[in-house]
This record gives structure tokens, sequence and C-alpha cells, in this order.
């Protein structure tokens, strides 16, 4: 295992900030969306990207209250660390982190949640690393194979069923997020037999290039399990902060 030159933290603000939450989230702050996001966010007015397919199925729905994210679980973070291990980027993803945010960050243990303060220090040191757009998609491909069980539970007994395909998968989505993120919504819409758009809102972290890009490799192998071929493009262009919006089709 490669190691880690580590620093004590500074007594700064934000150092202080992220450790006083360590374990204890912040209290929600809980964003009532109006009527045009829940039934009429597939509009020209839509801002998460989901334009131009009004009166498509809504097979997921965004909840009525979105909280915005206020912490990550700290298996996500791992499970990344452990891949940049193997690969040979673990020490400069190290010396990406803040002095002062260090140890907060590389000490961690699994099964935490993690404020989303130090969640995006964890992000910004691997935008920071500059790894092509195909390799971010592969960390976050091996993120779910370490952590898929985490995440899709017993429904990986039932991926190679006969009749199970990704729209058995899809409606699911909120829940298995709601395992790895404190807070944020999903929204997806069916627009063909074996294509659908999905979005995600009040999630900082998709302010992250690296974050996006490894959100499709996790999105291509959970959504490979159910068909024979899955493909993820990003719909950037619409792209507002805090969300993130996908196409999401399959063979």
């Amino acid at each position: 295992m490669t190691s880690c030159r580590r620093v004590t933290p500074t007594d700064t603000d934000v150092a202080a900030r992220a450790e006083a939450r360590w374990r204890e989230p912040a209290q929600p702050r809980e964003t009532r969306l109006s009527a045009g996001w829940l039934n009429d966010g597939l509009s020209e007015t839509c801002n998460c990207g989901l334009v131009g397919v009004a009166g498509r199925e809504i097979i997921l729905a965004y909840p009525a209250h979105v909280i915005p994210v206020r912490s990550v679980r700290s298996t996500l973070l791992l499970a990344v660390r452990s891949t940049l291990q193997e690969n040979g980027d673990y020490d400069a993803y190290c010396d990406a982190i803040p002095p002062a945010q260090r140890d907060l960050i590389l000490q961690t243990v699994a099964g935490v949640w993690i404020p989303i303060e130090a969640a995006m220090v964890h992000y910004r040191a691997l935008d920071s690393l500059l790894l092509s757009t195909e390799a971010q998609m592969r960390l976050g491909g091996a993120t779910f194979e370490r952590i898929r069980g985490t995440l899709l539970g017993t429904m990986l007994r039932f991926a190679n069923d006969a009749g199970v395909t990704p729209w058995t998968l899809l409606p699911q989505l909120q829940r298995f997020w709601n395992r790895a993120f404190d807070g944020g919504g999903l929204q997806v819409v069916k627009v063909g037999p074996k294509e659908a758009l999905g979005c995600c809102i009040q999630a900082e972290m998709s302010d992250s290039p690296y974050f996006r890009n490894a959100l499709r490799g996790l999105l291509t192998a959970a959504v490979g399990l159910f068909c024979k071929k899955a493909y993820i493009q990003e719909l950037s262009g619409m792209r507002e902060r805090g969300s993130a919006t996908f196409k999401v089709q399959w063979a």
C-alpha cells in the first residue's frame, strides 16, 4: 500500500467546522419544490436539463421536499482511495488535500457520514489530478464494484432473472442514493423503450467534474447489471450549479 504524508490539522475555521460536524450532520434545510418542478418538470423551463420531453412518463419523481446534500457516506471515499492506491495516483491525491484538512480526510473510517464541506475537499482533490474522462469513469465503475452490495442490497439477486431490465432499477434510484448521500433529489423520465433521462438536484458534489464522470461510470456499471450493455451520457449544456443530468440508454 502506498504511504501518504500526513500533517496535523491546524486550527482553521474550515477544519474546525468540518470536524465539529463529522458525526452530527447539520439540521436539514428543506426546499419545497414548486408544482413546476414536480408536475411540469419536463417543460421548457426545467432548469435541470430535462427539456423538450413534456408528456413523457416520470418513473421516479423528485421528493416533495429536497434537502441540499449535507453529508456523504464515508464508504464512497474509502472505495475511491483504495482504487487510487492500486493505480498509483494516491500520493498525488494526498498532496492535493490542504494540510489543515488532510488528517480529517485521510483518517476517515467506514460507515460514518462525512459533512459536505469535507467531502468537497475530497472531490476537489480528485479534480486537481486532471484525469481523463475515461479514467474518472473507470474510477466510478471500480467504486461501484467495491460497494454495490451496500448500494443495491437484495436487488443484486434479481439482476439476472428473466424479465428484469433497467426499468426495474431506475425507479429505485432515490432509495439507493439515500444510502450514499444525506440530501439531494432525483428524477427519472422514460423517453423511449430503452432510454431514460435522469437528473439530480441540490447536490453540491455535482459541481465537481470528477464526480459527474465518476457517477457516469458508476451508473454504467449499475445499469449494466440489468442489460447487455449500458451507455450513460452527461447532458452538460443545461447544467446548473448543484445539478447534473444524464441520458441513460441500453441494449
